[in-house]
């Protein structure tokens, strides 16, 4: 069963289209996830932290 599974997920990885499918719905996954965590966020920058020297 695993390997009828390999054989599987090698045959749709050698079709160029679709490896080029999944690849940019993956890069799309990774920054949706990246303005959900930080798009909300303040990003104004703290005062210098080193002003007492």
């Amino acid at each position: 069963m695993i390997q009828r599974s390999v054989a599987r997920l090698a045959a749709l990885a050698s079709r160029p289209w679709l490896r080029s499918l999944a690849l940019t719905i993956y890069y799309l996954l990774i920054l949706l996830a990246l303005l959900a965590l930080y798009g909300q966020g303040d990003f104004s920058t703290p005062s210098f932290i080193y002003q007492g020297f």
